[in-house]
């Protein structure tokens, strides 16, 4: 079994991740680039929870890069949303086999904007450098932490993250509480296989890996559409048409859009429920 010493690299690691992907996305903006970036940052902050939980958090210090970090995190969100967006786009052209080109270079337009804005702001908003005096703190503390200590207080932090989630998923759950969800089951996924990947023998057993993905899966398609949504009001709000025929063209297009984030809305809600009540002893790395 691995020392404890290895969740404290294994955080440093992390940390060097986030540096290392902004570094490439800086120069190209591919979408496996930003993914990673997104990626990398979401398992930072998931750790950063539950070093928290642990009291290991110089907090003043920590605080002021963990807020870069969140500003670096929504600007490669929007430009990741508007890559996806172009994604969505394709596959609904191929589907219905109809042209919506003016709605494509409207997004291609936003993801170049996007894109510089990003790398401005990045460049503009430097992270510390790596290693930063709080993370170097917390990684020291994470490796002096006895190992029955470090896997009983994560199991207590990711059951009460199930419980926030469960107490949300209780009777309608809003669009807010639904996104919530799907921020909370991703934290829960990240913490317990980072912790899993140290100590090979640690298993949180009241929810699946399988329940946590499949949340995943029908919150984060839901998300989609629901962004789409709003791009494409904005759109067409903004986008001159040249004859009649495009804009009732953009508006049956917004009718079915609309229709498939309700029917993926009522699906996550189906899908949610079911899974928060599942329970499920995991065996998976």
């Amino acid at each position: 079994m691995p020392a404890p010493g290895s969740i404290s690299e294994y955080y440093t690691h992390q940390q060097h991740a986030v540096y290392r992907h902004l570094e490439l996305c800086l120069g190209k903006a591919e979408k496996d680039a930003i993914h990673r970036l997104r990626l990398s940052i979401k398992k930072l902050n998931a750790f950063n929870k539950l070093a928290e939980h642990l009291c290991l958090a110089d907090f003043e210090t920590h605080f002021q890069n963990t807020k870069k970090i969140r500003r670096l995190y929504a600007l490669a969100g929007q430009l990741r949303d508007t890559q996806v967006q172009l994604h969505l786009l394709a596959t609904a052209e191929r589907k219905a086999g109809s042209d919506y080109s003016e709605f494509n270079n409207w997004l291609v337009n936003r993801e170049n904007k996007r894109f510089s804005r990003f790398v401005q702001k990045s460049q503009n908003n430097r992270l510390a450098p790596v290693p930063h005096i709080a993370n170097t703190q917390i990684s020291k503390k994470l490796a002096k932490l006895s190992q029955q200590t470090l896997l009983d207080n994560t199991a207590t932090f990711l059951s009460g993250l199930l419980v926030k989630a469960k107490k949300l998923s209780t009777g309608s759950i809003p669009e807010r509480d639904l996104h919530r969800i799907r921020i909370i089951t991703k934290q829960i996924r990240y913490v317990s296989q980072i912790v899993k990947h140290c100590y090979s023998d640690f298993n949180f057993h009241e929810i699946s890996f399988e329940s946590l993905r499949k949340i995943e899966t029908v919150a984060g398609k839901w998300h989609d559409y629901l962004v789409r949504i709003e791009l494409l009001e904005r759109f067409i709000k903004k986008y001159e048409h040249s004859d009649h025929s495009d804009s009732i063209k953009y508006q049956a297009f917004l009718t079915d859009c609309k229709k498939e984030l309700e029917l993926a809305y009522k699906n996550a809600c189906r899908v949610v429920k079911h899974e928060m009540k599942t329970k499920i002893i995991d065996s998976e790395n």
